[in-house]
């Protein structure tokens, strides 16, 4: 276990060249396919079928990624292939046009029962031409980090305050490219990003890919810092610590939030807190095809949340101060910030000042389920609830509150220490509703 500390710095590029070897058993029933991925979320496969031998699957390939390169397709348009001939082998090879650029290689083949892929690796004794890349900027090159080595397990990263280098490569850091054999990232102890640091993480494409072990106190992610950041969190064993802490972000760029969080992990509750003393704003699950189970939100500070609809779980937010908006189902919430609730049901709702919209459809909120402690002003919207009275009861504790139900989705009100003149309710001409109670 060790505590790395991003700098960025490696002052030499070095461009990738990897192979593989097209093992094929000559029926001519295969279907060889290589796809190209890179750190900005480009994926395009190439195909060839038949092939009596690996001399002829190399040459198709070889003629196949010409043709997707020519046609613009990335990030063919950003390698050259060829056949690379070792002793009796035919390899299909690929290398980087720009050094210090990396690009992540699949490969599979189906029909021909004894037909097979073989990986080759830099390090292979017969293989000394293969190269990993090598350049700043990048994840999974050693000389980024003080001391120089790559993250393995248990060790926890630390980007500086000072920190300026944007982590732009190495992303999927579990993908082939990294070692044939690899199929999982190794598990951190923790991630720090500092106050004041302007390092960029990923982007919106493609985040970093990381995963926390989370076993024992400080074992967690702590972010802050001026530059975008688009995490996706991997295999993190469940049961251990899963808090984030996020003390400051960049604002939102066109659709992307500041700082972005996802997770792969349907067993992991992670536990949110947020505080944006000077704006900015943050995303969970909130960009189109992310996921994210989350247990509890907590938000404080003058910045932007977004709960986005591929969020589970339920989460219990909290909004002390700022800005929240909800895509997805809630468990009971606390408000006394501004917060707008689009899709998904809710438990109770407790709003203790600010401002409050619900719009969702999905509301099947019921007696006594909202209740209003201080001054409020409370807007329901004309598609809130399915079937109007969905929403049943709201109780009125207190002075000072503003309702707006104009299309009349409140069947009952319940009104305590409530004066004539403390508030304001509109609805509209002829809505019959009870009130249950006044005190």
């Amino acid at each position: 276990m060790a505590e790395l500390v991003w700098t960025g710095a490696c002052d030499a590029t070095v461009a990738q060249i990897t192979a593989a070897h097209p093992n094929s058993d000559g029926d001519g029933s295969d279907v060889w396919v290589v796809t190209l991925k890179d750190d900005v979320g480009n994926s395009f496969s190439i195909t060839t079928t038949g092939g009596a031998d690996d001399a002829t699957v190399a040459a198709a390939l070889v003629t196949a990624a010409g043709v997707a390169k020519t046609e613009g397709n990335q990030p063919w348009t950003e390698v050259t292939t060829a056949v690379l001939i070792v002793a009796a082998d035919n390899n299909f090879q690929v290398t980087a046009d720009s050094a210090g650029v990396p690009f992540y290689l699949e490969v599979s083949v189906s029909g021909g029962a004894a037909s097979a892929w073989v990986k080759r690796n830099p390090g292979d004794a017969s293989y000394t031409t293969l190269t990993w890349s090598r350049g700043p900027n990048d994840w999974m090159v050693d000389a980024n980090f003080d001391p120089e080595q790559v993250p393995v397990e248990n060790d926890t990263i630390r980007i500086p305050s000072w920190g300026t280098e944007a982590i732009t490569y190495g992303l999927r850091s579990n993908d082939e490219f990294i070692d044939w054999t690899a199929g999982s990232i190794p598990k951190l102890g923790g991630i720090v990003a500092e106050t004041g640091n302007s390092v960029t993480i990923g982007n919106s494409r493609q985040p970093l890919m990381i995963a926390l072990d989370g076993d024992g106190e400080g074992n967690e992610i702590w972010l802050s810092g001026t530059g975008q950041k688009f995490l996706e969190l991997e295999d993190t064993i469940a049961g251990n610590a899963t808090d984030i802490f996020i003390n400051e972000s960049a604002p939102s760029s066109g659709e992307a939030p500041g700082t972005s969080l996802s997770s792969t992990s349907a067993t992991v509750d992670w536990s949110v807190y947020i505080r944006l003393p000077v704006g900015g704003s943050v995303g969970l699950a909130a960009l189109a095809g992310e996921a994210m189970k989350v247990n509890v939100v907590n938000l404080e500070g003058t910045g932007t949340v977004f709960i986005g609809s591929g969020c589970t779980g339920s989460p219990v937010p909290t909004i002390v101060s700022g800005i929240l908006n909800t895509y997805c189902t809630l468990g009971n919430v606390i408000s006394d910030g501004t917060w707008t609730h689009y899709n998904g049901d809710s438990g109770t709702i407790d709003l203790q000042g600010g401002i409050a919209t619900l719009l969702s459809e999905d509301l099947t909120l019921q007696t006594g389920e909202i209740t209003i402690n201080a001054f409020v002003q409370l807007n329901i919207g004309p598609h809130c609830a399915k079937t109007q009275g969905n929403i049943v009861n709201v109780k009125v504790v207190g002075a000072q509150w503003i309702i707006r139900d104009p299309w009349g989705i409140v069947a009952e009100w319940e009104f305590y220490d409530s004066q004539p003149g403390d508030g304001l309710i509109t609805f509209p001409k002829n809505r019959q509703f009870t009130v249950a109670a006044i005190s």
